[in-house]
């Protein structure tokens, strides 16, 4: 069992995001829950900040709307946001040679660097998270 101070950090993907905004998303309590509490352990994927301003925009919210949403989120995230880095766009357009989506393999990527938990309910996700730290653990054994 890992101590308190051993815990994976949680990185948050754009679902929890849109759901936290929408009161009948059916995730919006595990939502709530995610990012009321989140803290040092827990952070907002960079990469998910811009898609879900992406699909505001796609979806006609306003910019009122819009600045009303981030001004919320601003007060919620507090700088708990993971930081994009060049090795997450190295490994995601490897991941997209594979037909993983632009912002679903940024953020496995990011998840996989950070050698954080992926907080998502997107299988594609999962699954690139998943494939990333498999082939870390193998060349981990073969080096």
């Amino acid at each position: 069992m890992r101590k308190q101070s051993e815990q994976k950090i949680k990185l948050i993907d754009t679902v929890y995001l849109i759901a936290y905004v929408n009161p009948i998303d059916k995730l919006h309590k595990e939502a709530l829950q995610l990012i009321e509490n989140i803290n040092q352990q827990t952070l907002v994927s960079s990469y998910a900040l811009i898609e879900f301003d992406l699909i505001m925009k796609s979806r006609g919210f306003t910019e009122e709307e819009r600045i009303d949403i981030w001004t919320l989120l601003e007060t919620k995230i507090n700088g708990n946001i993971a930081s994009p880095h060049p090795q997450d766009h190295r490994i995601a357009a490897e991941l997209q040679k594979l037909n993983y989506d632009y912002f679903d393999s940024l953020i496995a990527a990011q998840a996989a660097r950070l050698k954080a938990q992926p907080q998502t309910t997107d299988k594609m996700i999962i699954q690139a998270y998943n494939k990333i730290t498999k082939a870390h653990q193998k060349s981990q054994t073969t080096n």
